[in-house]
């Protein structure tokens, strides 16, 4: 792989976001690894999305909603926690080719799902520690360093070191990218791509915030996976509902309930 220096034309290392996250927050997975991983399906066409118009079961207000459509049966080629994302999301949560957040939300609700939600999270995660392990992003610990991690971070070993201060990079990079005026709008469908990583890296909203004065009227002209279909403010929101179900899955594992939900109707008991 090569090494970049001003300006990245690509990625300073090709594997999904699942595994950055891996790295970048020491093991411990957030959710918005789940966003970006269900975008990047998006852009690699295993995925189309579109904006479709619901109504909420708790207000009569309308409001445009991301829906997620499966184009691909076939996902051998995926890492397993892709495939385990495709298969969770429209096979259990979904009809089986398409679902909403809204879906998410109605799944969540439901008494006996709650702990089958919080399950499929812990899956996704443990697909994704399995993937990053093959990279050797840690050092092996004995038990007596184990019990010491627990107290701190995991020690990442050279490469692991490495491909952090890369990521890093990158990541001052996009900030600095995003303080420019303008910019040659061939290069959209690479910040198309940088925009998943940018969700990593949690700087999605700067990026997202930037990008119309950058690109202005372009956007609107624009052919590419998801960013020209979902209005800025859908992919913000977006960003929102799904961190707001995924992070009351983890409180859920850490206190055994679940809290509001971004709607402001508290799930059912599970019981």
């Amino acid at each position: 792989m090569k090494k970049y220096q001003a300006i990245y034309k690509e990625l300073p290392w090709d594997y999904s976001p699942g595994v950055v996250a891996f790295l970048l927050r020491n093991k411990k997975i957030a959710s918005n690894a789940v966003f970006a991983t269900l975008l990047d399906l998006v852009r690699k066409k295993y995925i189309s999305v579109e904006m479709v118009v619901t109504s909420s079961l708790y207000s009569a207000k309308r409001m445009g909603e991301a829906k997620y459509t499966l184009r691909k049966q076939n996902i051998d080629e995926l890492m397993a926690h892709e495939k385990f994302l495709i298969n969770w999301f429209f096979k259990v949560i979904g009809d089986g080719y398409s679902f909403k957040c809204s879906d998410i939300n109605i799944y969540w609700r439901e008494r006996n799902n709650v702990k089958k939600f919080v399950e499929g999270y812990n899956n996704f995660k443990v697909n994704i520690e399995r993937e990053s392990n093959k990279f050797f992003f840690f050092k092996k610990l004995n038990t007596l360093d184990q019990i010491l991690a627990l107290l701190g971070s995991p020690k990442r070993t050279s490469i692991g070191q490495e491909h952090f201060g890369e990521w890093m990079d990158f990541k001052k990079f996009l900030l600095d990218s995003c303080s420019m005026s303008t910019y040659d709008i061939k290069t959209f469908v690479i910040w198309e791509h940088y925009f998943i990583y940018a969700i990593i890296l949690e700087i999605a909203k700067e990026v997202l915030g930037k990008l119309p004065t950058i690109y202005g009227e372009n956007l609107t002209l624009l052919g590419y996976q998801y960013m020209h279909i979902i209005p800025f403010t859908g992919i913000e929101r977006a960003m929102t509902q799904m961190d707001s179900y995924f992070a009351n899955a983890a409180r859920y594992t850490e206190w055994g309930r679940p809290s509001d939900d971004f709607t402001g109707h508290p799930p059912l008991d599970p019981g």
